[in-house]
């Protein structure tokens, strides 16, 4: 450069040296001399500056630049005319290696720019474009404007087709260059740095702001590749649906998908991966679905568990493609579970254990299926509890029985029979791990109500009986009821668990008492105190006591009323029972007895033979209950019929005499007679019993629940009054209509609500 005064250099002097320079940055496509760029920003910035000073000095506040951002224009176009003709007579991939190669300098090139004019930038042009001037670029934009309007508009025809037939190469199965495809694709998102053309804009009218920059890339390429994908798939979709069973063609789709996301990822703009997957997700998923869902079932019953999760994997690109998927896995589970059902139903009575066996064997299979080839999916979880709860609820065994909470009733024999003393099933596995899978299936139960008052029973026996064998195994069940149905729900089964324990600790305060009292009584007696509200025990009729029992009693019932004056204790003692120890036969026995067989067979201490009418009178037991209780006894054959019989009916005579069997032997020291008693069996009066409590209480809770609605809402309609009590009760109960709209008619009749007169379907409440 020579050595002048800058400051005073004209413009047209100073764009010869200017033009000489930039001629320099579009030959060295490498790293720029440093001492070069000084030289060249220098120029730009004495001139923008000079010419400020003159502008200040005539009161003008205009940045000067305008002249030489039209000279760099000027410039540009000259130079993207001269690029054009290494174009001359290329095509296809020909034409996209010297496409690239040239672009790539330009991109260089144009970066360089933007440094030496970047005080032009920052004051004129900022000033323009801030002004509105839509004519005006920072420079590396109007370098980019320049190549776009010469050498792109002139190409992208040709580069365009030149692109599709590679991929369409590379679909064929050919090795491709995808790094050229990829520096071209650059170019077409770069160039759209300004925005649309106006073809773009028409042709895209509706793109957003963020999307404005790729719309050049949109529109010249990305509109036609999908075009084309949706014509490549649709003939080949065409031909593998004709050519392959259901599972190759999947495992063909899905490699199809992947090969494009591929080559989305690549060298195409990632923006594309979304239409590019909504196109195949068209033509190779949608169009074929009825196939696939045709086939799905078959699947199922082939457990062909890795060609779900296909099917899975493509139908879930498609809305709403999971749907009919779902609606048949939910069919198929609950058809799978009345077929294992009705296998096991002539066992089911004698071992419950079967029952929870066939409904968790077919649940966990779906739940894992669920798991590994449906990705754990909300909706499949649905389908496989709705599946569920409807064969646990409807199913042979229901039907057999004519009763929807059979499958209630079984599952609480079975929960005793893990939680009760001398459990062989919770021998074989942990306690913890049997009451999650009762807890699987109590989560189907309708009638969890049902399940409620029979478990409470079951825990009544165990309680009182002393059969619990583990404490806190009672309590994680409790705890896990709650968890799933509230508080209220195990409100009273808290409660007996409470009592049990805290009878525990009565007991022992009545034994220290007996010890204060220098008590010689050779009787362990122990207590449990329940609160007549709670246990699900009626007050029964009462009998002749030993007087040696009669006397503890007694002796209770006077240190309990010391300690809670104004409490009164009635007496349950049918379900009372003790040990006996014999001195009568060639063993010792001790006799695990209640409290009425007690009551019987210390009658043998005054004289070993009585008639049936005489027992009865002694003991004051009318004959059903005295049979019940030496049924037992004499099956045993600690007590004897003169005939040999060991079947004591009602229809025995009054007048036959029970002898004490001194000969008796057995092989254990220590014989339950209370056990066949208090074996627990689901019998039909239990069973009607429990559903009449049950009814009363579901009447009360929907009345309840209709009192809260109309108190909170004041008004209400039928309808909208009827889906909000379906829905209070539905955790614990399936409520039928008919038993809704009968305790609204009681409601009325109790004057808790009205019916408009002038809009019958709308309810009042009344305070």
């Amino acid at each position: 450069m020579e050595d002048m005064n800058l400051e005073t250099m004209p413009l047209e002097q100073l764009w010869d040296q200017l033009s000489e320079g930039l001629g320099q940055v579009f030959q060295v496509h490498k790293a720029f001399p440093p001492n070069r760029y000084i030289e060249l920003y220098t120029l730009v910035f004495n001139h923008c500056t000079h010419g400020a000073d003159a502008a200040r000095q005539n009161h003008s506040v205009d940045f000067v630049g305008n002249e030489l951002y039209d000279k760099l224009g000027r410039y540009l176009d000259l130079y993207n005319n001269q690029l054009l003709t290494n174009f001359d007579g290329l095509h296809d991939q020909a034409l996209l290696e010297r496409y690239g190669e040239m672009w790539n300098k330009y991109d260089f090139s144009s970066n360089v720019l933007q440094g030496v004019f970047a005080y032009l930038n920052r004051h004129w042009i900022k000033q323009e474009i801030d002004a509105g001037n839509e004519k005006v670029y920072a420079v590396n934009n109007f370098c980019l404007l320049k190549w776009k309007q010469k050498a792109f508009d002139n190409l992208k025809t040709n580069m365009t087709n030149a692109i599709l037939d590679m991929i369409e190469r590379a679909r064929n199965g050919e090795v491709i260059r995808g790094e050229l495809i990829g520096r071209v694709i650059k170019s077409y998102v770069e160039i759209g740095v300004n925005g649309p053309d106006e073809a773009t804009a028409k042709a895209l009218p509706e793109l957003g702001e963020t999307m404005k920059k790729l719309s050049l890339y949109k529109h010249y390429f990305e509109s036609k590749f999908l075009n084309k994908t949706r014509q490549y798939y649709a003939q080949e979709a065409g031909q593998l649906v004709q050519q392959n069973p259901v599972t190759a063609y999947m495992e063909k789709v899905q490699n199809r998908i992947e090969e494009e996301r591929q080559r989305c990822l690549t060298y195409l703009d990632h923006s594309t991966e979304e239409p590019l997957a909504h196109c195949l997700n068209d033509v190779l998923i949608k169009d074929h679905l009825e196939w696939f869902q045709s086939e799905f079932e078959k699947l199922l019953i082939n457990q062909k568990d890795v060609d779900l999760s296909r099917m899975y994997f493509l139908c879930e690109r498609v809305p709403t493609g999971l749907d009919p998927m779902k609606a048949t896995l939910e069919n198929y589970i609950a058809k799978e579970g009345k077929k294992a059902i009705a296998s096991i139903i002539e066992s089911v009575n004698a071992n419950p254990k079967v029952f929870v066996s066939a409904a968790l064997g077919v649940h966990d299979r779906f739940s894992q299926l669920i798991d590994t080839s449906f990705r754990q999916d909300s909706g499949f979880i649905e389908a496989l509890d709705k599946g569920c709860t409807a064969f646990i609820n409807n199913n042979a065994i229901t039907e057999k029985f004519k009763s929807p909470s059979r499958s209630s009733d079984i599952l609480c024999r079975y929960t005793n029979s893990i939680l009760q003393k001398g459990s062989k099933i919770a021998e074989e596995r942990e306690t913890e791990d049997l009451l999650k899978q009762v807890m699987v299936i109590f989560k189907y139960i309708h009638d969890k109500d049902v399940f409620q008052k029979t478990y409470g029973k079951l825990l009544c026996r165990r309680l009182i009986s002393d059969m619990s064998a583990n404490s806190d195994a009672e309590r994680s069940l409790l705890s896990k009821m709650k968890e799933m149905c509230g508080f209220e729900y195990v409100s009273k089964l808290t409660r007996m668990f409470s009592d049990a324990c805290l009878s525990k600790d009565l007991t022992e305060k009545y034994k220290r008492h007996l010890q204060n009292l220098n008590d010689d009584s050779k009787i362990d007696f122990s207590i449990v105190l329940l609160a007549s509200n709670v246990w699900p025990f009626p007050i029964t009729a009462e009998f002749s006591l030993p007087p040696v029992i009669e006397k503890s009693i007694k002796s209770f019932s006077e240190f309990y009323k010391s300690e809670h004056n104004g409490r009164k204790l009635a007496w349950i003692l049918t379900n009372s029972r003790g040990e006996l120890n014999s001195y009568c036969f060639s063993r010792k026995y001790t006799f695990i007895a209640t409290a009425p067989q007690m009551a019987i067979l210390m009658l043998c201490n005054e004289n070993v033979a009585y008639s049936l009418d005489k027992i009865s009178e002694l003991t004051r037991m009318p004959k059903d209950q005295l049979v019940s209780n030496l049924q037992t006894i004499v099956r045993l054959g600690l007590i004897t019929l003169p005939s040999g019989d060991t079947d004591l009916t009602l229809n025995t005579p009054d007048d036959s005499v029970l002898m004490l069997n001194e000969e008796f032997s057995n092989r254990k020291l220590k014989v339950d007679l209370s056990k066949v008693i208090a074996k627990v069996d689901i019998k039909k009066e239990d069973t009607d019993e429990v559903q009449k409590a049950v009814d009363e209480d579901r009447c009360f809770a929907i009345q309840a629940a209709i009192v809260r609605v109309l108190k909170a809402r004041k008004q209400i309609k039928h309808n909208q009054l009827i889906a909000e009590i379906l829905s209070t009760v539905s955790n614990r109960f399936q409520v039928k209509l008919p038993l809704i709209k009968k305790c609204i008619d009681l409601l009325i009749e109790k004057s808790y609500m009205k019916r408009l007169d002038n809009e019958r379907d709308m309810y009042e409440y009344l305070a």
